[in-house]
């Protein structure tokens, strides 16, 4: 398999564990303590599917414009994460420069510009 494919499968694979995490963080704190264990699990589980993803991305050189795109779009993740854990924000909020600083407002940029790249046929 090419280092792109890889690429775009761990993509997929990060932007799963990722709307996992969200969607885990909306619900609602587990009642019981069989109930706050389930949810440590499940959340341990998809953190680490997340990080692992991420780290395995980390070292893979795209090659193609798809490649590229696919490690921005993990990126983009890895900042969403960090500014919604961190700072409680939003990129958007980021984007606009209402949270974070001018290198989180740049990768931000960057990182959207290469997602929407579009390579002339």
């Amino acid at each position: 398999m090419s280092d792109d494919n890889q690429l775009q499968q761990l993509a997929a694979l990060a932007t799963a564990a990722r709307r996992t995490l969200v969607t885990m963080q909306a619900e609602e704190n587990p009642s019981t303590h069989a109930e706050e264990q389930d949810y440590e699990a499940r959340f341990d589980l998809a953190y680490n599917a997340f990080r692992a993803a991420v780290d395995r991305a980390e070292m893979i050189a795209p090659v193609t414009p798809a490649g590229f795109q696919a490690k921005a779009g993990i990126l983009l993740l890895v900042l969403e994460h960090i500014v919604a854990t961190n700072i409680g924000e939003t990129l958007e909020d980021v984007a606009k420069g209402i949270a974070g600083d001018a290198s989180d407002k740049f990768s931000v940029a960057l990182a959207r510009d290469l997602v929407a790249w579009r390579v002339p046929a």
